[in-house]
């Protein structure tokens, strides 16, 4: 013997108002999180250090250009699981790791940066070859720039979330 229960006014409501946010939220959550991606990528843009760019040829498996223009981002949204991710990278990861870690007495190693195929380093701009360099101290002006930004975006997201739920 079965039974069959029929919806009441209130649950055919509750139906309504989540088809209505599955529908309104995701799409605007995602919209949301690509502008805020973009804030991101600028903070670190501006952010970068802009020397001189070294000149010769990137580290290898990067991409040449200046650090500051190389951050990337990809925003993935799971309407099913209700997540947003957002992803930020650069197309220099190795360039980034010297310039957040430093390189030479500095760097990790802490030994002088010396030649390893030829007999001096030589570059463009150098008045003449040398034995060895110190190498470049470290500038981790990722860390501050995410840490605020997380929080911004997480705010911004919330009241989004708050604003949308407030209509139902």
């Amino acid at each position: 013997m079965g039974w069959m229960l029929k919806a009441s006014p209130i649950l055919n409501r509750l139906r309504t108002s989540l088809a209505a946010i599955h529908t309104d939220f995701f799409p605007a959550i995602e919209d949301t999180a690509r502008q805020l991606a973009t804030q991101v990528i600028t903070a670190l843009h501006d952010a970068a250090p802009k020397g001189e760019g070294g000149g010769g040829e990137p580290p290898p498996g990067d991409m040449p250009g200046a650090l500051a223009d190389s951050f990337r981002t990809l925003v993935t949204a799971d309407s099913v699981g209700g997540s947003i991710s957002i992803e930020i990278m650069t197309v220099q990861p190795q360039k980034l790791t010297y310039v957040r870690y430093g390189t030479g007495i500095y760097g990790p190693s802490g030994q002088p940066i010396r030649p390893v195929v030829k007999r001096a380093l030589y570059w463009s701009g150098a008045r003449h070859p040398v034995k060895s360099v110190r190498g470049m101290k470290p500038n981790d002006f990722v860390t501050p720039v995410l840490d605020e930004q997380q929080e911004q975006v997480l705010n911004e997201l919330t009241d989004m979330a708050v604003q949308i739920l407030s209509r139902f």
